[in-house]
């Protein structure tokens, strides 16, 4: 006899004593009681949470009807709801990559970050209009082309395409619009006059440059916290773009719109003489023009928060007097061993030197299993454990591909689990770091069901894949990675892939013929050699450890 533990006392205990009085024996020889629910440490009650009980003795699964998507806003610094401006579409914004080299790993990070938040969305219901800008025209980009004795522009073009490339080695969909600055000169310009027209910005008759007036943006400082009456050295490190040359006195903070040209430098006619933009106005031009005034998300690296956002906020809110934003987003930076990734450190990596070593699914593991507000610290060992962890999963994603096939499309309580897990996760401020830890667990379970009540994987093989798809993991077929995982361990330890076959035909022979203590040896020489074995009705199969 059983039921909640709720109903010990005194539902069951009066059951005993009304049946037992009345026949004179025990009601039932065996009782059995299951474990309530609490929901943050506090037992669930139906008027309180509106949640769905499922169950089978002796687990619970609590299925939410629905959980609130709470995002980390960085202008207010704490998790706030997420609610659209229009009810069934999300406007995002995520500062692109300057193309003044090939991308590196902090590209990446942001790059999967923001391509996991979109992919997210979407599973959510909703339409994601999402602008990634690629910024062509640039200092960097200048001083590189000029000494490769190249065109600006025809440089810039080298580097969208390979990063372009880059970015699709490692599965990262292309955004909705990928504007570049060099493309969007009218829209910079008349965003400039308006600002000018509005006295939010001046010419400078010494310098030939467009200035954004600081002093007549009253909020200036609100997303960074940067107060600038404090001295100039206390905030800022020398490379914003920030005007110093400027002698108008109240104006040394002030920033540039666009600055005229340099003789040899990249050039565009204005109103103001030959010239070019400045790196933050670019950016609040191409948002307006693709999502308009105000936006739903607007993100990029945490080292764009100041100067850059904090300009941006200040051009666009200037110039429409109303919020540019509605969440502000900032993704970690990288580490090296604890270090700060840079290139006068030398110690950067492209994506594509992690491409050559390692699968491209390893690398998003490896930025994936950190949360993306968080700094990614890139220590010695973690792209090869990173590998083993995928190579694992995928063995065993194997075996349920097979057993899969005779289930019934359901999904199991197990399979609902999942899910209720993974929405929870991401919809706590996208928290990818939880989402795949789980996956040692889920996995675990896995194989205790492969063995037993198999039944209880209908449908989990198809959440996974459905899932964990949205972070672009599990995208490619389990033999693919498996196969790509061993070839690599045999060049690594230059282990000759023919010899460990034959050696595995010739055991076969041993076995066949009873010669068990001879197998054994060329087993354990396997062993050494870092192979393990599995024998099968289908014959011996072979891993790596």
């Amino acid at each position: 006899h059983g039921g909640g533990l709720d109903l010990k006392f005194p539902h069951h205990e009066n059951e005993i004593a009304q049946s037992e009085g009345r026949f004179g024996k025990s009601l039932a020889n065996i009782w059995m009681h299951c474990g309530l629910v609490k929901i943050n440490g506090t037992i669930m009650s139906l008027n309180k949470d509106g949640a769905i009980i499922l169950g089978l003795w002796p687990t619970l699964i609590i299925i939410r009807m629905r959980y609130l998507m709470e995002i980390y806003n960085s202008l207010v610094k704490k998790k706030i709801e997420f609610i659209p401006i229009e009810k069934n579409t999300v406007k995002m914004y995520a500062c692109g990559i300057t193309v003044s080299s090939d991308a590196h790993i902090g590209h990446a990070k942001q790059a999967l970050q923001f391509d996991v938040i979109r992919h997210y969305l979407e599973y959510k219901g909703y339409k994601v209009i999402y602008v990634r800008n690629y910024t062509d025209v640039d200092d960097k980009i200048i001083q590189a082309a000029q000494l490769h004795g190249v065109d600006a522009l025809e440089y810039a073009k080298k580097y969208v395409d390979r990063i372009h490339e880059d970015l699709t080695s490692l599965n990262i969909q292309p955004a909705t619009y990928e504007p570049k600055a060099s493309e969007t000169i009218p829209e910079i310009i008349e965003f400039i006059q308006v600002l000018m027209e509005k006295g939010k910005a001046y010419y400078n008759k010494e310098s030939g440059d467009v200035l954004f007036d600081i002093s007549k943006f009253a909020e200036y400082g609100k997303l960074s916290g940067i107060d600038v009456n404090l001295n100039r050295e206390n905030w800022r490190d020398g490379k914003t773009g920030l005007m110093t040359n400027n002698k108008i006195d109240n104006h040394q903070y002030d920033f540039v719109l666009w600055k005229s040209a340099k003789s040899g430098e990249i050039r565009w006619q204005s109103p103001w003489g030959p010239g070019r933009p400045g790196w933050h106005i670019e950016c609040s031009a191409m948002c307006y023009k693709y999502l308009g005034e105000t936006i739903d998300i607007h993100g990029g690296g945490l080292d764009l928060k100041f100067p850059h956002h904090e300009n941006e906020i200040a051009q666009s809110e200037g110039r429409f007097g109303k919020s540019l934003a509605n969440i502000w987003m900032h993704c970690g930076l990288v580490k090296i061993n604890g270090t700060k990734m840079s290139k006068s450190l030398g110690n950067g990596i492209t994506i594509r030197e992690a491409i050559s070593k390692y699968h491209q699914e390893t690398i998003k593991w490896v930025i994936l299993s950190t949360n993306y507000r968080s700094d990614m610290n890139i220590t010695d060992g973690i792209f090869e454990e990173a590998e083993r962890h995928l190579n694992y999963f995928y063995h065993i994603l194997a075996k349920l591909k097979v057993v899969d096939k005779n289930l019934p499309q359901e999904n199991s309580i197990f399979a609902s689990a999942i899910i209720n897990g993974f929405e929870k996760a991401m919809d706590d401020d996208f928290n990818t770091a939880k989402v795949t830890s789980d996956l040692f667990g889920i996995f675990k379970e896995i194989n205790t069901y492969l063995v037993k009540y198999q039944k209880e994987l209908s449908g989990v093989y198809k959440t996974i894949k459905e899932l964990y798809g949205i972070l672009s993991l599990f995208k490619v077929d389990a033999d693919e990675f498996i196969n790509f995982y061993k070839e690599k361990y045999f060049v690594e330890n230059k282990i000759n892939k023919n010899e460990v076959e034959l050696l595995i035909k010739q055991r076969n022979v041993l076995r066949h013929d009873r010669n068990w203590k001879e197998a054994d040896l060329i087993k354990q020489k396997l062993s050494d050699m870092g192979i393990s074995l599995r024998d099968t009705r289908d014959g011996t199969e072979y891993d790596v450890i």
